[in-house]
């Protein structure tokens, strides 16, 4: 049974979105309930989340007739798509996701409960299955207000989900949403400026990522079918693309310490600029 207390004024709408986990067998031991963050943009929105076993629930709230239903609802989407994917970045473990259900309800809730039906066993708090998710609650306020982490996070869980030469095409991708960070304009040598910029910043260099890119480039416009991924080749990429994600995040804390992080504009529902990281 799951009790969250969301307490709002009256002024504000509350959504519950929830979700299943897939694959269920590997969430026996789920338990967590996170912090609230807030989402800097236009109108702002608070979130959380909770995990019980394999339900996921997102709790949302937005001041009321701020935004259509349609679009709050896709930006849950957008929450849980960063949760999923900064647990797949912390344990390798890509989770599959479904929403089941949304409630609405307005004005001042003291307490929300959630349960399930088929509950047999409560999970336990403190089991070392929850430790990712503690990691996470510290690390989704970043990636609810940086475009670039979260599209890179995405992508990376895209990586880990694929078994055929499409983990290329989307582990270079990741590395390109982090470029985006530096870029300054959408011309060709603004952009390799953002590549030299990325490199200075996150101490990198240009030929770290040329086998990478290069795989990346010949899978995607090839027409075979049933090609094969090399399984040491493969981790040797996603240890390099995690360290570089690693790294990205230590460079947006630094900001945020010297108060120089401005966030960028919220990641979209869909992560449609994928567009601009060919």
């Amino acid at each position: 049974m799951r009790r969250r207390n969301m307490s709002s004024p009256e002024t504000d709408d509350n959504f519950l979105f929830i979700y299943e986990l897939d694959p269920a067998r590997f969430c026996a031991n789920f338990r967590f309930d996170s912090g609230s963050y807030v989402r800097n943009i236009i109108p702002p929105r608070n979130a959380s989340f909770s995990v019980w076993q394999e339900m996921l629930v997102i709790f949302y709230r937005i001041e009321k007739g701020k935004l259509a239903f349609d679009l709050i609802s896709d930006d849950a989407q957008s929450i849980v798509t960063a949760v999923v994917s900064a647990y797949a970045y912390f344990t390798g473990k890509p989770f599959r996701f479904t929403r089941r259900n949304w409630v609405e309800f307005e004005g001042i809730s003291r307490k929300t409960v959630v349960g399930k039906a088929d509950q047999l066993i409560e999970p336990e708090l403190n089991h070392p299955d929850n430790r990712p998710f503690k990691d996470i609650d510290q690390l989704m306020a970043l990636v609810l207000n940086n475009a670039p982490l979260a599209r890179a996070l995405d992508d990376f869980y895209s990586c880990l989900s694929k078994v055929n030469p499409d983990f290329y095409f989307y582990a270079y991708r990741a590395v390109e949403d982090i470029r985006t960070h530096f870029d300054s304009a959408e011309l060709d040598d603004e952009r390799k400026k953002g590549w030299d910029a990325m490199n200075k910043a996150l101490n990198r260099e240009k030929q770290d990522y040329d086998q990478l890119k290069r795989f990346a480039e010949t899978h995607r416009h090839t027409n075979m079918l049933g090609e094969q991924v090399d399984k040491d080749v493969a981790s040797r990429q996603v240890l390099f693309v995690r360290s570089l994600i690693d790294d990205f995040i230590a460079y947006l804390r630094i900001l945020e310490l010297t108060h120089a992080f401005q966030p960028t504009d919220a990641l979209k529902v869909d992560n449609s600029p994928h567009a601009s990281r060919t």
